[in-house]
């Protein structure tokens, strides 16, 4: 399968990729362009395909998207700019990782992400079906998953948070530089968040 396909197939949870204001876009865009399209989002993912288009500072983007605001900026007359945020899971798709394209040693930005290889399909023919049954049915499992959530308390979510933080700790080596940081973060969020998909949508 070709390397969009796990970016089709997540971002018609939510809705059609082929619409103008679809959120599975291109990285083929300025900084500037990306935190616009990021700009006031509150939990809706979105996907930016094909990584190795982006020919800006993706160092400073991906603290930026980690810190879920857009970099400052000042107006021409030196004066801040109205600076947007967003809290959202931000995917990526590309035949090179963020992790060739990032530069430094600054371990920090690199907690901000988790890459996940493929493939994920058996052949492209079996691409093609998912991809044309996610796109006739897209937004039908975004609905049963938020209205699981607001049938739940906000205690039941972080209780079972900090059963995520626990389980992806005791995964991780003892030793693992960042360990915390990463089953705090990235690490419990995915590990709820997919604990609470499969009992929303009844997955086996």
């Amino acid at each position: 399968a070709g390397k969009p396909f796990n970016g089709t197939i997540e971002k018609n949870i939510g809705n059609q990729r082929k619409r103008v204001s679809s959120l599975f876009r291109s990285w083929n865009a300025t900084e500037n362009a990306i935190s616009a399209l990021l700009a006031g989002n509150e939990g809706v993912p979105i996907a930016f395909d094909e990584l190795g288009n982006f020919r800006g500072n993706l160092d400073n983007l991906t603290y930026s998207m980690g810190n879920g605001t857009e970099k400052s900026r000042a107006n021409s007359d030196s004066t801040l700019c109205e600076t947007s945020s967003f809290h959202t899971a931000i995917l990526s798709t590309g035949e090179i990782s963020i992790r060739e394209k990032i530069k430094g040693q600054n371990t920090g930005k690199y907690i901000r992400f988790m890459e996940i290889p493929g493939p994920f399909t058996e052949s492209a023919e079996h691409s093609r079906r998912i991809k044309k049954a996610a796109q006739e049915l897209y937004g039908y499992e975004l609905h049963l998953f938020a209205t699981y959530l607001v049938n739940l308390s906000k205690e039941a979510v972080l209780e079972k948070y900090e059963e995520s933080v626990r389980e992806f700790r005791d995964k991780l080596p003892e030793n693992a530089s960042l360990a915390d940081r990463i089953a705090e973060g990235i690490g419990g969020i995915l590990l709820t968040t997919a604990y609470l998909a499969e009992q929303a949508l009844k997955l086996p």
